[in-house]
């Protein structure tokens, strides 16, 4: 089975630049200064012909990617588990809900 779903990764990775391609003229008849695509396996930013392209990639590989918008601008990140528990254990803490509260 794994074997069977590799080829599916390695004909995305060929239409990469195909996609990206396509992706930065279709936003150039548009007059889109960015255009975000997905989901062919490769992680990407390029500028051009005055478009800024970015691909996620895929979370299905073993180093999944993602597309992160903050103040500094657009970056394609990893994703990495975090080690320390504690930060999950106090966000749970702080979303528990006491239904008790609720029938009082």
């Amino acid at each position: 089975m794994v074997s069977f779903l590799e080829r599916f990764d390695t004909a995305w990775l060929r239409l990469s630049s195909q996609v990206a391609v396509g992706a930065v003229a279709h936003a150039r008849t548009r007059n889109a200064q960015r255009v975000f695509c997905g989901h062919t396996h490769e992680a990407l930013s390029l500028n051009r012909d005055g478009v800024d392209y970015y691909n996620a990639g895929s979370w299905t590989q073993d180093c999944s990617t993602y597309v992160a918008i903050d103040q500094r601008g657009v970056h394609i990140c990893e994703y990495r588990e975090m080690q320390d528990d504690s930060l999950n254990r106090e966000l749970s803490d702080a979303l528990e809900f006491d239904f008790e509260d609720l029938t009082a």
